[in-house]
C-alpha cells in the first residue's frame, strides 16, 4: 500500500506521453501530459465492487493516449466510453484509448468478478485459494461459528458464490462477504483475507477442494 501512490497512475516517456492507470479505487489523479495538466477522477468501491467510473478533466481539449490496466483474471471486462460500449479488452494487457479528450469525458469499467481458483501443489495439494477479483478470500471463524477450521468440508472449485452482504457484522464490514455451499451442504461464509481476524478470530485461506475445475 505504501507504493500505491507511485503505482496507481504513471506516464510513459514517449514524445506523446500516455497516462497509464493501474489502480481503479476511489481517488483523484493529476498528471502533466505534454504542455497541459490532466485530472482523472476515479469513483467506485474497487476492489470491493467490480465497477469503476473515470472522468477526465482537462482544459483545453487534449490529445493523449489513456492506458487502462486489464487484470489477467478479468476475462470478460466491459468498458464504455461516454455512452458507447467498446469491444471486450484482452485480459492481462492494457486497453489503449487514444483520442482528443474533452473535459467531462467518461470511462466506465466493469471487471469480471467471477471467482477464480488457485490449486495448491506439494504440501498444499488438495487445497485451493479462491479469489473474487483481486481479493483473496478466507474462512473467518467470526462469520462461521461452530465450523471446525481444522476439519473443513470439501468444496467443488467451480461452486457458485452468492452474496452474503446481508449478514450482520460486528465492527467494520469486510470488502468482500460471500457464501458458498460445501459438497455436504454446509453453508460457508467467505470474506476477504485483508480483513480476516479483525475481531481476534481464527481464519484460514487454503480451502479443501474436491477436484480440479
Amino acid at each position: 500500500m505504501t507504493s500505491l501512490r507511485d503505482w496507481a497512475a504513471m506516464t510513459t516517456i514517449e514524445e506523446l506521453p500516455a497516462l497509464v492507470v493501474n489502480y481503479f479505487g476511489d481517488c483523484t489523479i493529476t498528471s502533466q501530459i505534454g504542455a497541459g495538466k490532466v485530472t482523472l477522477e476515479e469513483r467506485g468501491r474497487y476492489p470491493a465492487d467490480p465497477e469503476s467510473r473515470l472522468t477526465v478533466r482537462c482544459e483545453p481539449e487534449q490529445s493523449f493516449p489513456l492506458w487502462l490496466r486489464i487484470p489477467g483474471w478479468s476475462t470478460n471486462t466491459q468498458v464504455w466510453l461516454n455512452d458507447r460500449q467498446l469491444p471486450t479488452p484482452e485480459p492481462g494487457n492494457y486497453l489503449k484509448l487514444k483520442r482528443t479528450w474533452t473535459s467531462g469525458d467518461r470511462v466506465r469499467i466493469v471487471f469480471d468478478f467471477q471467482p477464480h481458483w488457485l490449486l495448491g501443489e506439494n504440501g498444499a495439494k488438495g487445497l485451493a485459494a479462491v479469489y473474487r477479483g483481486s481479493l483473496l478470500l478466507s474462512i473467518d471463524q467470526q462469520f462461521n461459528p461452530g465450523l471446525d477450521l481444522k476439519k473443513l468440508p470439501r468444496i467443488a472449485p467451480n461452486a457458485a458464490l452468492t452474496d452474503g452482504q446481508s449478514k450482520e457484522v460486528a465492527g467494520a464490514r469486510p470488502w468482500a462477504l460471500v457464501e458458498v455451499r460445501a459438497n455436504d451442504g454446509t453453508k460457508i461464509v467467505l470474506s476477504d483475507y485483508a480483513n480476516a481476524g479483525n475481531s481476534g478470530s481464527e481464519y484460514v485461506s487454503w480451502i479443501p477442494v474436491e477436484s480440479a475445475p
